[in-house]
């Protein structure tokens, strides 16, 4: 009898980008972000200067090497030392995957991020390669500036799981609502393909 080979479950199967903007910024001494909701998913990474950034009430100074993660519906500002303004590369963007889940909504993310100096350059050559695509006008850009997120986003999270916590300053804790628990119904049900799939666990795994 042939052996059942067991296919892993993807998570980021059917992945799917809308990238609003993405490019490097050098903000001029008066330049300040009032306090605004967030309408989008972003990471916005210090590449020069110092100031500060404030989600939902907690405010973190932001220096050289930080990266921020931004998501939707959350209150945020930021500002700068005039005397050493911040140039900044910042990007935002909707990440959907099967089932039009968003998956960096389950996930427990820093509000900061401090990248050591050995990794802020491939870093930052990935965010850059990414702003570059973004302004390619030729039929490929849009394809490729998709790509280049996905790339950022997995180089992101390969520095989020790899750093110390020492590392990490706030906390983006996890979102619950409909549409993590119904992600987290999807994911059940790709992991037990070949099991019987009662309502009665589905709900429990939803919480219902």
């Amino acid at each position: 009898m042939a052996q059942t080979t067991l296919i892993r479950p993807d998570p980021w199967e059917g992945a799917s980008v809308s990238i609003r903007h993405a490019d490097l910024y050098p903000c001029p001494p008066g330049w300040r972000i009032d306090p605004l909701v967030v309408e989008y998913g972003g990471l916005f990474y210090i590449w020069k200067g110092h100031g500060w950034v404030e989600q939902d009430g907690h405010r973190l100074d932001a220096a050289p090497g930080d990266l921020f993660f931004s998501r939707a519906g959350i209150r945020f500002s930021a500002g700068h030392d005039p005397k050493r303004p911040v140039s900044v590369l910042s990007t935002s963007f909707t990440l959907r995957v099967h089932g039009n889940t968003d998956p960096l909504r389950r996930l427990n993310l820093p509000q900061r991020l401090r990248i050591p100096p050995d990794r802020r350059a491939a870093f930052a050559r990935a965010f850059m390669d990414l702003a570059s695509a973004v302004h390619d006008e030729t039929p490929l850009g849009p394809l490729a500036a998709r790509g280049q997120l996905l790339v950022l986003l997995a180089e992101t999270l390969r520095l989020l799981e790899s750093l110390p916590a020492a590392c990490r300053g706030g906390a983006l804790t996890m979102l619950t609502g409909e549409e993590t628990r119904l992600a987290a119904v999807l994911e059940h049900i790709d992991r037990h393909l070949a099991e019987p799939l009662e309502l009665a666990d589905l709900a429990r795994v939803a919480h219902l």
